[in-house]
């Protein structure tokens, strides 16, 4: 399943305060996302049970809480997720398929999506190892590879690699994504859903509400051309 004009989706990642979340679905996010992973972005499951709430008592049915997750052990993912009341869980680092599958049983009525940092077409083969449907993941997200960092870096991929693979798959698209170039990335690529972190914060963890609006409206414009 590809994305295309009428299913652009766009998923704000990162968020550490309350105030940002509101101001994301008031913006009209369909998504937000919470780091349980090391990163300047990272909450605690704690932190992310109260963002979780703050979240559901702003949000209209149907904006999704994103949970991110690297190399966790699957009974800390099961634990956060639940309290946070996480939706999908996005799972970020060196997961298994047979892991990924483990996660979508543990944690029923919960999506699983796995994501691929792109260093060329072999990235791109690896992301087709991971099965849709009942036991698969839901989408398969593609960032950026950076050496030793598994997201947030702000740096871009090669985006005309991940075309034909949205084409087939739900694909969310990240990766140095921001208000300059998310037009272009829609018009390529032709994603699920776009996801932005760094490319709308004034400081880690801090989001600029001005450039999350902007970056919605952009997103969006580009998906309906």
């Amino acid at each position: 399943m590809g994305g295309g004009p009428q299913t652009l989706r766009v998923k704000i990642c990162g968020m550490t305060r309350e105030e940002d979340v509101r101001e994301a679905v008031r913006s009209g996010a369909d998504a937000v996302g919470l780091v349980f992973a090391p990163s300047p972005r990272r909450v605690t499951p704690e932190r992310g049970a109260e963002l979780g709430r703050s979240l559901r008592e702003e949000a209209p049915e149907g904006v999704d809480l994103f949970g991110l997750f690297v190399d966790a052990p699957p009974e800390e993912v099961v634990r956060a997720a639940r309290g946070a009341g996480v939706d999908v869980v996005q799972l970020h680092g060196a997961e298994s398929p047979d892991y990924a599958a483990g996660i979508a049983r543990d944690l029923p009525g919960t999506r699983v999506v796995k994501a691929v940092r792109v260093r060329g077409p072999e990235s791109i083969d690896e992301a087709r190892r991971y099965d849709a449907g009942p036991g698969g993941v839901w989408a398969l997200l593609l960032d950026a590879y950076v050496r030793g960092v598994a997201g947030g870096t702000g740096e871009t991929f090669e985006w005309g690699l991940a075309a034909p693979l949205a084409a087939e798959r739900r694909v969310i698209l990240a990766g140095g994504l921001n208000v300059e170039n998310v037009a272009e990335a829609v018009r390529t690529v032709r994603p699920y859903m776009v996801d932005v972190s760094s490319g709308v914060e004034s400081a880690p963890g801090v989001k600029d509400a001005a450039l999350v609006r902007d970056f919605i409206e952009r997103a969006r414009e580009a998906g309906a051309q």
